[in-house]
């Protein structure tokens, strides 16, 4: 092949490379994404023992903060992103923990008795939902979902619980 061929081979195979970089940013975040969503969803699959939403609390951690017993946590909620530790004695009263990638954080500021939590994550509140409380927490991979009966238990509780679990992120 003459130089003058080749130059130009090589221009071409430059210049569709280059384009190919440009125009595949999204398909790559999207590769990204895909590839961060089945990370979290491999690691909550599977039983209280391997989920990593289950693997944020002890059963006695979440015993002494419902004050009631508990059963095994079990994976729970979309794709299996939570655990619940439900009271051996009311289904209906249990504490759940979600664990989901940091874009899907929200802030619920408009909720009444909302509250901005210091201290705990890059950003944090408390707020009454439900007959519950959460604490949504992010951190810089992470968000983080823990919500307990506000019946028997208290915010300070609830905080206390959140800072455990975050705390096992690190």
């Amino acid at each position: 092949m003459n130089r003058f061929k080749k130059s130009i081979n090589i221009a071409a195979l430059l210049l569709a490379t280059s384009f190919m970089a440009g125009c595949d940013s999204g398909v790559a975040s999207d590769t990204h994404a895909a590839a961060e969503a089945r990370k979290h969803a491999d690691a909550i699959k599977g039983n209280a023992a391997t989920s990593s939403a289950c693997a944020l609390l002890t059963r006695e951690e979440a015993h002494k903060a419902l004050g009631t017993k508990v059963s095994k946590g079990k994976p729970s909620g979309p794709m299996g992103s939570a655990c619940q530790w439900e009271s051996t004695r009311d289904e209906n009263r249990f504490i759940q923990v979600q664990l989901v990638p940091a874009r899907y954080w929200e802030d619920r500021h408009a909720v009444k008795g909302y509250r901005r939590l210091e201290g705990i994550g890059q950003k944090a509140y408390v707020v009454p939902e439900l007959g519950d409380w959460l604490v949504a927490v992010q951190t810089q991979k992470d968000a983080v979902f823990v919500s307990l009966p506000q019946k028997g238990t208290s915010e300070a509780d609830a905080i206390e619980l959140a800072k455990i679990v975050v705390e096992r992120l690190k």
